[in-house]
Parts: structure tokens; C-alpha cells; sequence
């Protein structure tokens, strides 16, 4: 397990669920432990905060409350959330023409964010 939020992993082409054989921790300092999570997905810095500026004021706070005190930059890692899955596959068909239902399959998973 690790304390670090920096991501280690090599960059990855953005907008596609990546499986982990093995699982990998990520810090939720709100329920003052680490997360397992087998799945991630890349976004860029500006896609997560375009995301984050169209969320309502709710899922907004929702995802506050997962991810406590991060910063949105390079190289983070944050824990996703069913309500995130779904603002992410809206943006992704809206401004990518990009269809990802794999994201909205109830499954966990965390954000590698990129430049």
C-alpha cells in the first residue's frame, strides 16, 4: 500500500478503462483509509475541471467528500464514484464524441490525471 497520490504508472492514452491485474491503493482521507480499486481511466487536468464545472452543486460536494483535500493536478490519483462515472461518459459523448459504457457499469474505479 502507499500514502503517495502521485501516480507512478507510464502515460496512458486518455479516455479508456485500464484493468490492473493486481489491485492499487488510493488515499480517501475521509474514510481515513485507502481504497482498492482493478480499473482506472486518464483524464487531462481541463477535462476533470470542465467535468467538475458542470456538475451541479450536489455532485459536486459528492465529489469533494471522496476526495478531500487533493489538488486537481498532474499526476493525481481520485478515487471515482458512480455519480463521477456518469458525468464522465456524459462529457465524453458531449465533447469527444467518445462512448465509454463500460464506466457506467457499477464498478470501481480511480482518475489518473495528465497534463
Amino acid at each position: 500500500m502507499t500514502n503517495n497520490r502521485k501516480g507512478l504508472m507510464p502515460m496512458l492514452q486518455p479516455y479508456v478503462i485500464i484493468q490492473h491485474l493486481e489491485p492499487r491503493f488510493i488515499v480517501h482521507n475521509t474514510y481515513k483509509r485507502e481504497c482498492q480499486y482493478f480499473r482506472y481511466i486518464t483524464l487531462s487536468v481541463n477535462d476533470l475541471e470542465t467535468i467538475l464545472y458542470q456538475m451541479n452543486s450536489e455532485d459536486k460536494t459528492y465529489f469533494e467528500f471522496h476526495n478531500a483535500g487533493f489538488p486537481i493536478t498532474q499526476g493525481t490519483l481520485l478515487n471515482g464514484h458512480a455519480r463521477l462515472a456518469h458525468q464522465i461518459y456524459i462529457y465524453l459523448q458531449r465533447e469527444k464524441n467518445i462512448s465509454l459504457p463500460e464506466i457506467l457499469n457499477g464498478k470501481d474505479f480511480y482518475i489518473r490525471l495528465i497534463a
